[in-house]
């Protein structure tokens, strides 16, 4: 990485990325192929007839000095092998240890089995055929982020807070390099990757390399100037709601945003947190630091409570709005 930035100096952040992704899969390819010969197999029978040497003279110092070498590089495989399967799982409660690789893979294939569609009701009828998949669940999403309605804040006529001068002149301050550091050291290193295989961990390695080219990013953003495509690309993942899903509601999209893109939303949100509490209504209890929407619940039973207590007659009104993140409007 230490090359590539002035290689390709004059890229955008977009391409650095792409070219980058390129050359580690030829990287790894080529390391794949020299390490045919340094395998762990192949090192674990190395070990051996060393040991079996070793027996037939305790005191040959350069087969001690062979066995040596040969744990040495043993040890450095299995740990990368570990770590590799562990990015995999993403278990986050289990410590790295010596040779939990076996641990790590049947958690990555169990992750993997749980994951897969295999079938799913649409009106009634039972759809197992991946084609017939990949279909209904491109038609069934394409309708969700549809929008039908164009609605406006300003059509509504409340009087909402605003922001004070001193708050908007605050946050329309271009970022700084220690502001976008300290967000990106924040950050868990190996959530989910963007679509080209990166995530924070990668940028926390090699800030000294890419801080440049993000930090542009950043002032391009600033200036309202156009972002490269690639920075933009997600994954959507369907998270199972319930144990046995069987049909297209029974799934949450996520999006898988791209790792520019979430470190940009970060820093955002660390900025916006500063200025919510000038804005946001006393009365209103979801998605507030320090206030939670259980908070309404136990309030509207409390109230329930008293009147039934006081034999008033009342009428209870409940709205089932489908989830938030179910559509986009």
């Amino acid at each position: 990485m230490s090359k590539s930035p002035r290689k390709w100096k004059g890229y955008g952040l977009g391409v650095i990325l792409r070219k980058s992704k390129r050359a580690i899969k030829s990287w790894v390819e080529r390391e794949r192929a020299r390490k045919e010969n340094t395998s762990i197999v192949t090192l674990e029978k190395q070990m051996n007839r060393l040991v079996n040497g070793l027996a037939v003279d305790l005191k040959d110092v350069s087969i001690m000095g062979e066995i040596k070498k040969v744990r040495l590089k043993l040890w450095e495989l299995h740990r990368k092998e570990e770590r590799e399967w562990k990015q995999k799982s993403r278990s986050r409660w289990i410590v790295d240890g010596n040779r939990n690789t076996k641990f790590y893979h049947h958690l990555a294939s169990s992750r993997r089995q749980a994951n897969w569609i295999h079938l799913f009701r649409v009106n009634g009828k039972i759809i197992s055929e991946e084609g017939a998949i990949h279909e209904e669940i491109k038609r069934h999403f394409t309708n969700v982020y549809n929008s039908s309605s164009a609605f406006e804040l300003a059509d509504l006529e409340f009087n909402i807070r605003t922001l004070s001068s001193t708050s908007k002149s605050w946050l329309e301050w271009e970022f700084d390099e220690e502001e976008v550091w300290s967000t990106i050291r924040s950050m868990n290193s190996e959530k989910s990757p963007d679509p080209n295989g990166f995530n924070v961990g990668f940028f926390k390695k090699y800030w000294a390399e890419m801080k440049s080219d993000v930090m542009k990013f950043f002032s391009d953003f600033c200036e309202g100037r156009q972002w490269e495509p690639d920075l933009n690309h997600s994954f959507v993942c369907l998270i199972p709601k319930k144990a046995s899903p069987e049909m297209l509601d029974d799934f949450r999209p996520i999006g898988l945003v791209g790792c520019i893109y979430k470190i940009l939303a970060k820093v955002l949100a660390n900025c916006l947190s500063n200025c919510l509490e000038d804005i946001i209504s006393d009365n209103q209890f979801a998605f507030t630091k320090g206030r939670q929407i259980l908070d309404c619940c136990l309030v509207a039973n409390e109230v329930v409570d008293c009147l039934r207590r006081r034999g008033n007659e009342f009428l209870v009104f409940k709205a089932d709005f489908q989830k938030a993140y179910d559509t986009v409007d």
